[in-house]
């Protein structure tokens, strides 16, 4: 349930001003986060949706408290204060500075979609009346997302890849999300075999620790050749990251006693632009239903803009592509597999795992930016 890009959306479109990938209007992806809960429970809900629902429209309504992280992420996003919504949200308007910590949060817009949600089914983003108006928030706040962009977001079902780990089994996600990063990490180490004793003295912890490192340089290197398998054949690029022979030949390649001198000492032909936040919730059933979730509105307070109508805060998702003809701190052009084009999933660092084994079960992702995949 990865956003998507608009439809009207051009691989140019944020050269005119490259603040526009990461604030305004042109930085909003058509969301699906949504309608993936609704997907997801329709096939293995038991629950009335509206009971799920229910305790959010609680908090909505009652209020919560300004927490020290949210007062810390709103100083981090400049354009809260510009936003009306927000403003009236957040900021004090008689000495212009955000509440503090402790301070009663009462969303009131947001709550009334809640419950338009609860009634009407988790596609009530995407179709009818409140898409309408979501559609129209859009429209007002500049966004070139449309009606029809809404209602023609799909959700994809894909199979997880199962990666054997000495008897235990990992699945990961697939791209355009980064689960076979994490296979190609725990590839390239499980032949060190590591023991306790790797890390019972200084110089075993750290040659054990640079073996750590290296092999999370080998496998970011690797990230940047990620792209939607929807518009970029990355078949080859999955076999050999989750192949236990193609990552034991990189493994003989670490030297135990330096590392290498530049990115594309380790394949970094490209770069990725920095993600940011998400969040996390990992659940393991009494009955052994596993779930491992990662969402995100990718900045904090995503594009801080917010509808009108629906209270919604937007996210900033288009940020996660890549343009051509801007560079990084490194002078290397962004990855062309992770270019803009209409209707796209952006490459993605959320790395949700799940673990199985005779003896227990692990269920694990990591909260953080692009380097999240490398935990």
């Amino acid at each position: 349930a990865r956003e998507i890009s608009a439809k009207a959306s051009t691989r140019d479109m944020h050269l005119h001003d490259p603040t526009t990938t990461n604030e305004g209007p042109l930085s909003i992806a058509t969301p699906g986060e949504l309608k993936g809960y609704w997907e997801a429970h329709k096939r293995f809900g038991k629950l009335k949706w509206n009971e799920i629902i229910q305790p959010t429209i609680d908090i909505c309504k009652n209020g919560f408290e300004m927490s020290k992280h949210m007062y810390d992420s709103l100083h981090t996003n400049s354009k809260v204060k510009m936003d009306k919504q927000l403003r009236q949200m957040y900021v004090d308007e008689h000495s212009n500075e955000f509440y503090k910590p402790g301070t009663i949060i009462k969303p009131d817009k947001l709550c009334r979609t809640l419950e338009i949600i609860a009634e009407q089914g988790g596609d009530s983003l995407y179709i009818g009346k409140l898409a309408e108006m979501f559609a129209s928030d859009l429209k007002d706040m500049g966004s070139i997302i449309t009606k029809h962009d809404l209602e023609e977001y799909e959700v994809r079902w894909n199979d997880s890849i199962p990666i054997d780990i000495n008897g235990d089994i990992m699945y990961v996600i697939p791209p355009p999300a980064s689960g076979i990063l994490v296979s190609y990490i725990v590839n390239i180490l499980k032949n060190y075999n590591f023991k306790p004793e790797d890390i019972s003295s200084v110089n075993s912890t750290i040659l054990t620790y640079h073996r750590i490192i290296e092999a999370f340089k080998h496998t970011y290197g690797k990230r940047t050749q990620i792209g939607d398998p929807k518009y970029v054949n990355i078949d080859d690029l999955v076999k050999n990251l989750t192949s236990s022979e193609y990552a034991e030949n990189i493994r003989l390649t670490i030297d135990e006693n330096s590392t290498k001198d530049g990115p594309q000492d380790y394949g970094g032909q490209f770069y990725i632009k920095d993600s940011h936040g998400t969040a996390h919730i990992s659940v393991l059933g009494p009955n052994g239903d596993a779930i491992s979730v990662t969402s995100s509105v990718n900045f904090y307070f995503g594009a801080a803009m917010t509808g009108n109508r629906t209270g919604i805060i937007v996210n900033s998702g288009m940020d996660d592509f890549s343009s051509p003809g801007l560079l990084n701190y490194f002078g290397l052009p962004g990855s062309e597999r992770n270019y803009i084009q209409p209707q796209k999933r952006a490459l993605s660092s959320m790395a949700p795992t799940i673990v199985v084994g005779m003896m227990a079960r692990i269920i694990c992702d990591k909260m953080g930016k692009t380097e999240m995949s490398n935990w």
